[in-house]
């Protein structure tokens, strides 16, 4: 598993640091990397090539100057998008040479205005580049790692593009680089998740959303399950159950289900934790860092945040040696 050393929850640059650079940009990871992250997430999508492009879904319009590009106007399409019908711009329909062409836009501009002010300043990313950014922080820094999620492998899958053999052609150039250390990959998509496994020996946390179905696919034997394929798992902040303030000493359910994981050497991140009113129980507005140290209270080793910097000084007060031995012990498992 991951270097725990130090026993406090590890920190996860959510897409950079996307509340104050548009999400995916090298300047957000940039960011995220000064603000104290042990670690950050790219989502991962094809292009029509066959990149690995760095965007949180396929979808280009919200994120991207792509709607004011007179050039591509006729990609424009109806697409079904787990399970919604977009009419918009697509990564699979372009190369990354025209991909490279675009710049990153907030998708969230009256929520993220100190974002929104960097519109247009910062081109797509792809893997490679993120990880010749991330080694360059690497001898500058420290040891800051990946956390890869891959965006719906399997509806990939049936139009053609093979995003998990993709991922790992790209990993086996890599040969003994550094960046495999502590390297993570998450999905949702459990198959994809599995191949994976039988492929190179990586680090697996399969997504739970936070739902009825997943919550309910949580139970022991669920658990139980997971110690056969995966490392952990990450799960949406709502499945910890702090939701007044009578929960902030660690909410039972959270704390069960974080115990429980435990016990079969499983670590448990959670997801995502934002300074806006709307990602918060109504108890909680105008005070995220009292929800968020409810959450860190529920014993969780790590948390993906859109703004770090307000995360970090946390941390250090939910260090335990509990933590620190437990995943020293299973480093070197594999």
């Amino acid at each position: 598993m991951l270097e725990l050393g130090h026993g406090r929850p590890r920190l996860i640059g959510h897409r950079g640091a996307p509340y104050y650079r548009p999400e995916h940009s090298a300047s957000g990871y940039r960011m995220a990397l000064s603000q104290g992250c042990d670690a950050i997430e790219p989502d991962l999508v094809p292009s029509r090539d066959g990149v690995l492009v760095i965007r949180h879904g396929e979808a280009l319009a919200s994120s991207t100057d792509v709607a004011d590009r007179p050039e591509f106007a006729s990609r424009r399409r109806r697409k079904v998008v787990d399970g919604r019908e977009l009419h918009d711009w697509f990564t699979e329909d372009f190369t990354w040479e025209e991909l490279a062409t675009l710049r990153c836009r907030e998708p969230y501009p009256d929520q993220r205005p100190k974002s929104a002010a960097y519109d247009g300043k910062y081109p797509l990313m792809r893997l490679d580049h993120l990880m010749r950014l991330l080694e360059a922080d690497r001898d500058e820094r420290g040891t800051a790692s990946l956390v890869i999620e891959l965006k719906t492998p399997s509806a990939f899958a049936k139009e053609g593009y093979d995003l998990v053999g993709l991922l790992i052609r790209k990993l086996e150039e890599m040969g003994s680089s550094e960046l495999l250390e502590g390297l993570i990959i998450e999905s949702f998509d459990r198959e994809a998740l599995r191949e994976l496994r039988w492929a190179m020996p990586l680090k697996l946390m399969p997504l739970f959303a936070g739902n009825a179905d997943d919550e309910a696919a949580l139970d022991e034997a669920s658990l139980d399950d997971l110690t056969h394929w995966a490392d952990g798992m990450s799960i949406a902040t709502s499945t910890l159950g702090v939701r007044t303030r009578a929960d902030l000493d660690g909410a039972a359910a959270g704390s069960a289900l974080v115990a429980a994981a435990h016990e079969r050497g499983l670590e448990v991140f959670t997801y995502t934790l934002r300074p806006e009113d709307n990602a918060m129980p109504p108890a909680f507005v105008g005070d995220p860092e009292t929800y968020w140290r409810g959450l860190l209270a529920t014993g969780v080793d790590g948390v993906f945040a859109d703004a770090p910097d307000l995360v970090r000084p946390l941390l250090d007060d939910y260090a335990t040696p509990e933590r620190a031995a437990l995943f020293a012990s299973t480093l070197h498992a594999d």
